[in-house]
C-alpha cells in the first residue's frame, strides 16, 4: 500500500492514490509529526498534544489516537517500546523535481505549507508548526536556488527572471533576488524598473523590518538614481533608458511616408508614460536631424 503525504499547501494523506480522511485531526497532525520529525517517544507526543490536559485525559486521548493510526494504516504505522514512527512513505516535497529549466514551478509552492492544522487546540503544536512551515519554506528557497545557480548560458533571462520573483514572493526580504533580479531588468533596457523595484523593496525593509540594505543593494540603488533623469526633466528623452524602442519608434516614423501612424504604449508608473503624453500633444524629437513628418498618436 502507497503512502503519500502532501505537505504543501492543504495538508492530506494520500493513500493508494485516494485520499484519506480521518475523524480526528490530532490523531492526523500526529502522522505528519511523526513524518517530519522521525520516530518519537509516546511521552513527548503527548506532551505536545495535550500538555494542557490533566496525566489522566493527555493518556486516554493518546491512546485512542494510536488506535485510530493502527487501525486506518496498519503497514505504516508503528507503536513498539514506547515509540511511535511512520514507515514507507514519501511526501509531496520529497517527489518535487523542479531542477529542470523546463519544469514547471507549481503554484502550490507559494502557499502555506501544513494547512488545516490550525484548529489543532495545543500551544506547544502551534508551536512546532511554525518551525515546520519555516522549514519547509526553507527547502523550496533551496531548491529554487539551486536550479538558478544550474542554469547555463542557454537559458533565457525571462526564465532567470521567474526564478527570482518566485524567490521574493517565498522571501520578500531576500537581497539577493532583488539585486539579480533589477541586473536582468537593467540588461533588459527597464532601468526605471528597476529604480521601482528598489525602492519599494528598500521601503519594506525599513518600514517592516527596521533595517538598510545592503552594499551590493545601495551601489545599485545609487547608479540607477544617478542615470535615471528626472520626471519632468528637459534632458531630451522621453523614455528613460529605453533607448531601444525610441529608437524603433524613430525609425517607425521616419519610414511612415507622412501616414498616420499608430503607437499602442502601456506600462507601470514612473516607465516615461508622462512623457509620451507630451510626444502625442506635439513635442519634437529632440536629438534627431532626421524629420519626423508622420502624425502621431498615442494611447496611454
Amino acid at each position: 500500500m502507497s503512502l503519500k503525504l502532501h505537505l504543501l499547501g492543504e495538508a492530506y494523506i494520500e493513500q493508494d492514490g485516494g485520499r484519506m480522511s480521518m475523524s480526528f485531526k490530532k490523531a492526523e497532525a500526529i502522522l505528519f509529526y511523526l513524518a517530519l520529525e522521525g520516530r518519537c517517544h509516546k511521552e513527548r507526543v503527548k506532551c505536545l498534544f495535550w500538555g494542557d490536559r490533566g496525566e489522566r485525559q493527555a493518556s486516554g486521548n493518546l491512546r485512542n489516537a494510536l488506535y485510530l493510526l493502527r487501525k486506518a494504516l496498519p503497514h505504516n504505522f508503528v507503536s513498539e517500546r514506547g515509540y511511535l514512527s511512520l514507515t514507507d512513505f514519501v511526501t509531496d516535497l520529497e517527489e518535487l523535481d523542479i531542477s529542470s529549466a523546463a519544469a514547471a514551478i507549481p503554484p502550490a509552492l507559494f502557499e502555506e505549507p501544513l494547512c488545516g492544522f490550525e484548529s489543532v487546540d495545543s500551544p506547544d503544536f502551534s508551536d512546532w508548526l511554525d518551525g515546520a512551515r519555516r522549514r519547509i519554506r526553507d527547502e523550496i528557497v533551496l531548491l529554487l536556488r539551486k536550479r538558478l545557480s544550474s542554469l547555463d548560458g542557454e537559458v533565457t533571462e525571462d526564465s532567470r527572471m521567474e526564478l527570482l520573483s518566485a524567490l521574493l514572493r517565498l522571501d520578500p526580504y531576500d537581497e539577493e533576488s532583488m539585486a539579480g533580479l533589477m541586473e536582468l531588468y537593467i540588461r533588459q533596457g527597464a532601468a526605471v524598473k528597476a529604480l521601482s523595484l528598489c525602492r519599494a523593496f528598500c521601503e519594506r525593509l525599513d518600514g517592516e523590518l527596521g533595517v538598510k540594505p545592503g552594499p551590493r543593494l545601495r551601489r545599485l540603488a545609487r547608479e540607477l538614481a544617478e542615470e535615471t533623469p528626472r520626471a519632468g526633466g528637459h534632458d531630451g528623452q522621453y523614455f528613460c533608458c529605453r533607448e531601444r524602442d525610441v529608437r524603433k519608434i524613430i525609425d517607425l516614423l521616419s519610414a511612415a511616408g507622412g501616414r498616420t501612424t499608430l503607437f499602442f504604449i502601456h506600462g507601470e508608473a514612473g516607465g516615461g508614460e508622462d512623457r509620451a503624453r507630451q510626444l502625442r500633444h506635439g513635442a519634437p524629437c529632440r536629438g534627431e536631424r532626421r524629420a519626423c513628418t508622420a502624425k502621431l498618436i498615442l494611447y496611454i
